[in-house]
């Protein structure tokens, strides 16, 4: 198995708290893409934001045939992943954490800024029908009292998009979203940290059904 990296090796092993010198070698065994023999992998270190405060190392593996710098990604175009969140005092380093995290499979990420001209939801539902946006994340982050963003998900599920559920176990999440339908993964968390783990490790299968889907 062949590994490139974006680091350099001494940097990589440098920066590293031990337990993250076992997170490729557990991505590489949970992930069905990663067992091919012949398959090469780019290895990105990350710091990336906590909260409510600080920041971690952290690395991030990637298949290199979802990986923005092969020759077909570069041609396929900018893809967009639609957010749905809280718009409070985290919400920018949320936003840096899945930037940083999305950036090296060629994504861009699309917030629904409010327009006065427009309801919310006909905002939400514009950019969740362009072309370009082929997978949405949510996160459940702050929602007890405001569950807008489950609408949003139901609006991803109808027109058929990969969607992800980043639901922060602080929230009670709804009974009707269990079960994992198809095309909605439900990633539960606790820390920023656990959140950059679980979507290092479900990222690729879930990029890999959207890249099989694309006309």
């Amino acid at each position: 198995m062949a590994a490139q990296l974006g680091v350099s090796r001494e940097e990589l092993e440098a920066s590293l708290e031990p337990e993250l010198l076992s997170l490729a070698a557990e991505t590489l065994q949970r992930e069905e893409l990663f067992s091919a023999p012949d398959l090469s992998v780019d290895f990105h270190l990350l710091h990336l934001p906590e909260v409510p405060d600080g920041s971690f190392s952290f690395v991030l593996c990637i298949p290199q045939r979802l990986a923005v710098s092969t020759p077909e990604r570069s041609l396929s175009g900018q893809r967009a992943c639609f957010v749905g969140c809280r718009f409070d005092e985290l919400r920018p380093k949320f936003q840096e954490l899945l930037e940083k995290l999305l950036k090296h499979y060629g994504y861009e990420l699309r917030f629904a800024e409010l327009d006065p001209s427009l309801h919310i939801l006909d905002v939400v539902l514009k950019l969740l029908n362009s072309s370009d946006v082929d997978l949405a994340c949510f996160n459940t982050r702050g929602t007890g009292a405001k569950p807008n963003v489950y609408i949003e998900v139901g609006i991803a599920w109808s027109l058929g998009k990969e969607a992800l559920v980043l639901h922060d176990e602080a929230v009670e999440l709804p009974s009707n979203l269990g079960g994992d339908p198809p095309g909605l993964t439900i990633i539960p968390y606790s820390s920023h940290r656990e959140l950059a783990w679980e979507l290092t490790t479900q990222l690729p299968s879930v990029l890999w059904r959207v890249s099989q889907a694309r006309p």
